[in-house]
């Protein structure tokens, strides 16, 4: 058993409560900071049709877009699947489709030509429509991208958007919600809020 006085110490640290987080405000990107962010993520064509797709579906960043395959863009409909499997689960646990825009099935059609016949060597065809292009020491052309949050960062750091403003978090209700009542593509944008990452937040603490 523990001395008395530790005993009270260790009891008064459980009733202290913790302390509320800093309230997150939605940074909601204006059309000329939009055009900025897509022209410095053109500088890599990957890239630039990552960041179409998160703008007109709304899919979450990690766990949807960058595990979409060519197949699961049905042109026939006009809507995206996203898929909720073993290896691939949403969030939800449940399938779902997603209205096609007009301009993000243009941009699709560009990349399938682009980089959809592409054979790569002991992969062929990479499935994957976020793909790694070319072989590192830690990484193997054809197989899926993990993450594009680096290159994003630094494409919205030279588009100089709002500070705190991040691309890792997209699939909000507000925009699911905007594409079930048939909302305009172009407005799927107003509901893409991002908010800092804890990284992110402790370093500006760390900056103060």
């Amino acid at each position: 058993m523990c001395a008395p006085r530790s005993c009270s110490i260790a009891s008064a640290a459980y009733r202290v409560l913790p302390r509320k987080p800093d309230p997150r405000n939605a940074i909601i990107l204006e059309d000329d900071e939009m055009t900025r962010l897509l022209n410095e993520a053109g500088k890599n064509p990957m890239l630039w049709f990552y960041v179409m797709v998160l703008s007109e579906t709304g899919l979450r960043a990690d766990s949807e877009a960058l595990k979409l395959e060519w197949t699961d863009f049905d042109l026939t409909r006009g809507f995206l699947r996203v898929k909720s499997a073993p290896t691939r689960r949403t969030k939800s646990g449940k399938s779902r489709d997603v209205a096609l825009s007009d301009t993000l099935r243009a941009a699709f059609e560009a990349h399938k030509e682009r980089y959809g016949a592409t054979i790569y060597p002991g992969v062929g065809r990479s499935p994957f429509v976020f793909h790694i292009r070319f072989s590192t020491p830690k990484k193997v052309a054809g197989h899926r991208v993990r993450s594009f949050r680096n290159l994003f960062d630094r494409a919205a750091a030279a588009a100089k958007l709002p500070v705190g403003f991040v691309g890792t978090i997209c699939g909000t209700a507000m925009s699911r919600s905007c594409l079930r009542r048939g909302t305009p593509s172009h407005t799927y944008r107003k509901s893409w809020a991002m908010r800092p990452s804890r990284r992110r937040r402790a370093t500006k603490r760390r900056c103060v």
